[in-house]
């Protein structure tokens, strides 16, 4: 399974009505993708993750110029196969291994695999572990 070590942008921000759309402005307007996102408000304050790839310095910045809270921290982003039961694969081997999994999101959005963004504490041995996975019905 291909995994690739990345960092994750932590907003965490009052929970008001348009924090998203103008977080979202201040990358788009400098030309900054967000590859995958979760946001998760629980009453007052609403906390993003945000995949940026490579231009994760620069979006940090960016975000805390204007006015966010942002922290930056390592995950592991997956390319796992788009198919049924796909995730219990590999949150099963992560588990044979003792490796706890602190959150995960995704998107299936692609055309063979779901693009997975996973955070542990140990990013080195989840992608040892995931690196010869292999998903039944995987390309």
């Amino acid at each position: 399974m291909k995994t690739t070590k990345s960092k994750a942008l932590l907003i965490e921000h009052r929970n008001e009505v348009g924090v998203g759309a103008k977080m979202f402005n201040v990358l788009g307007d400098e030309g900054i993708n967000v590859a995958a996102f979760s946001a998760c408000g629980r009453g007052p304050r609403v906390e993003f993750s945000l995949l940026v790839g490579e231009r994760h310095d620069e979006a940090q910045r960016l975000l805390s110029d204007a006015g966010y809270a942002v922290a930056a921290e390592d995950v592991l982003v997956l390319e796992v196969p788009d198919v049924p039961g796909a995730m219990a694969g590999v949150l099963q081997q992560l588990a044979m291994a003792d490796i706890d999994v602190d959150y995960a999101y995704g998107s299936s959005a692609r055309d063979s695999f779901t693009l997975v963004v996973l955070k542990t504490a140990d990013i080195e041995a989840a992608a040892a572990e995931l690196a010869e996975l292999e998903i039944a019905g995987g390309a």
